[in-house]
């Protein structure tokens, strides 16, 4: 099912009075501009993908509950709309896409302690030294005839 269709459905059918309103710049118009959903559900789709990474699934609910919102943003924003149920959608749609993208993307974090060091002119990287944490990490270092290190 398309997003456009899944709008429908959740807004109460193609008689939804707030979908008729939010498509058409008509006041008396007597039914959804299925032209501007279509953008709207466009724009949705076209965030998701923007920020969570890949393409809006209709058969995954959770992409549905997103990209519904989305759009009902969207209509919105066309509309031309400053008020709190526009900010309220915004805010919504965004923290929503915020979200789903925190439980799906590994986002690289690290705990380490380890500090980048100056560069010393003269001195060998701590990965050449004979102590320090790499040392045990090297997997073949050369040796002089008597079978001692060269570093």
């Amino acid at each position: 099912m398309a997003l456009a269709d899944e709008v429908k459905t959740r807004m109460g059918g193609s008689g939804s009075v707030r979908l008729r309103q939010l498509t058409n710049y008509d006041n008396t118009a007597t039914s959804i501009d299925d032209t501007v959903l279509s953008a709207a559900c466009a724009d949705a789709a076209g965030e998701f993908a923007r920020i969570v990474g890949r393409a809006l699934d209709t058969s995954i609910p959770t992409d549905v509950a997103i990209g519904v919102q989305g759009t009902m943003y969207f209509l919105e924003l066309y509309k031309g709309r400053s008020s709190a149920i526009f900010d309220q959608a915004k805010k919504t749609f965004y923290s929503m896409l915020q979200n789903f993208r925190e439980s799906v993307v590994i986002l690289p974090d690290t705990n380490s302690v380890l500090q980048a060091s100056l560069e010393r002119a003269g001195s060998k990287p701590d990965m050449d030294r004979k102590v320090g944490p790499f040392r045990d990490h090297i997997p073949f270092r050369p040796t002089n005839i008597s079978g001692e290190d060269e570093s």
